[in-house]
């Protein structure tokens, strides 16, 4: 399955969930891997554009076309390499990643 269409499924099976974990964050970025890239949404997605400006960052259209979400992307390549590099604090899930930025970043 090509990286677009794990975005669309992603966004079909788990929009709700992801903006209520956006809704409260206050400090981590969560990543989602679709194939090729790893994608980030709204806090999550600012927070990555800062810390990694060589991110992709675009506002993402929702279904209702008067919606829209900040989505920022990398690959997999670009991602493995910086976090091997970072200090910052990371948990692998199946299909995520969870950052933690200290405070004293922003």
């Amino acid at each position: 399955m090509k990286s677009g269409q794990r975005l669309m499924n992603l966004l079909k099976t788990r929009l709700p969930e992801i903006l209520s974990k956006e809704t409260d964050n206050q400090s981590s970025i969560y990543l989602y891997h679709i194939g090729e890239y790893w994608v980030a949404f709204e806090k999550s997605a600012y927070r990555l554009s800062r810390r990694y400006p060589q991110c992709n960052v675009c506002p993402l259209g929702l279904n209702d076309n008067s919606s829209r979400i900040l989505m920022a992307s990398m690959t997999g390549l670009e991602l493995n390499g910086t976090l091997i590099k970072s200090d910052l604090d990371y948990k692998y899930l199946k299909d995520s990643i969870t950052i933690s930025i200290p405070d004293f970043f922003f």
